[in-house]
């Protein structure tokens, strides 16, 4: 098998524009990550660099792409002359469901979720909808120039968005109102003192078969500015029980209301003290930072569970179950997914 794997920021798709360092760091490593799975499993892996990017991937046919040059054709090239294609790129101005479309008019299989499931999750307004119509907690949310419903304090976020892009709490209308725009963004209401925190799950799903892996806390920093912006400050795993097991739990109903999610993909949460307050933020149809900590905690190989050689728990594959597949430790890691601290259970 040959798989094409891409990842927008490092792979070319910020050609003739500055790389965020922070994001380039992120990109790298789940790109390397997601390479070395791949290429474990005995699979022939190309992928593609942009020239400003020194990433190391040794025994990866790599095709560098420079200044001046069109990316297109050389995502086009390399994506034909492989089996399939997995690609990494946030959902942010369509990036992601552009790259899918193009795979999908060169008749190329994409390991990854399905455009209209990445349409309807880069919308957060339209799945926010989506979830309370199929009975999915979520926080209620309405369009930030719309004055008629808000509360505070709230999270004010681009409508389209990946990450804590442009994220801020806003305590007041004061404060909403130093924003330098609302148009295109969303309120949600903040969370209140009666959650335990922020929390992640990441599934993998084939044919329609759902894979929890370890649910984990989020961390997210808040800024000095007026009214302060949120920064995502990386996460720990595993998330303690109870929260482990409701946070899977939401994460799969979640996820299997949503037609066309394949691969790797994100849960965000918010954690009640009790279960029936936990709710679902948004969901990630793409490869999330999680998946470079998992990489290394992991007992089984995630690019064989996305292509399908390995089978889901329910199929009766022990060393798939959740609770035995990752080593008995508590692993903080920061923003790029670089482990920071370990720790026993």
């Amino acid at each position: 098998m040959r798989v094409f794997v891409f990842e927008h920021l490092c792979g070319g798709g910020m050609l003739g524009e500055h790389l965020r360092p922070d994001l380039t760091a992120q990109g790298s490593a789940m790109l390397k990550a997601a390479l070395a799975d791949f290429r474990a499993v005995g699979v022939a892996v190309t992928t593609c660099l942009d020239e400003r990017v020194k990433l190391a991937v040794d025994g990866i046919e790599t095709t560098v792409v420079r200044t001046g040059q069109a990316l297109e054709p050389i995502f086009d090239e390399l994506a034909s002359t492989g089996d399939a294609a997995l690609v990494i790129a946030p959902e942010t101005g369509g990036v992601l469901e552009s790259w899918l479309t193009r795979l999908e008019s060169l008749g190329v299989i994409s390991l990854g979720c399905g455009k209209s499931a990445v349409a309807l999750c880069a919308d957060k307004l339209k799945l926010a909808e989506h979830l309370q119509l199929n009975g999915i907690p979520t926080p209620t949310t309405h369009p930030a120039d719309d004055d008629r419903d808000a509360c505070f304090p709230c999270i004010v976020k681009p409508r389209y968005g990946a990450g804590c892009e442009e994220t801020f709490l806003c305590r007041s209308w004061r404060e909403a109102g130093q924003l330098r725009r609302r148009d295109g963004f969303i309120m949600q209401p903040a969370v209140a003192r009666s959650f335990s925190g922020a929390a992640s799950v990441s599934l993998i799903v084939h044919d329609q078969q759902f894979m929890p892996l370890l649910a984990g806390w989020q961390y997210v920093e808040l800024d000095s500015e007026t009214p302060p912006r949120l920064h995502y400050a990386g996460g720990s795993m595993p998330l303690p029980e109870p929260w482990s097991t409701r946070a899977r739990d939401l994460a799969v109903r979640a996820a299997s209301t949503v037609p066309s999610l394949r691969g790797f993909v994100g849960v965000d949460l918010m954690m009640g003290d009790d279960p029936n307050r936990d709710t679902v933020i948004e969901i990630n149809p793409r490869l999330t930072v999680s998946y470079v900590v998992l990489q290394r905690l992991c007992r089984f190989n995630m690019a064989s569970a996305m292509i399908g050689t390995v089978g889901p728990p329910e199929q009766g594959a022990a060393d798939l179950d959740p609770s035995s597949c990752f080593h008995d430790r508590l692993v903080h890691y920061d923003a790029a997914g670089n482990i920071v601290d370990r720790g026993l259970l």
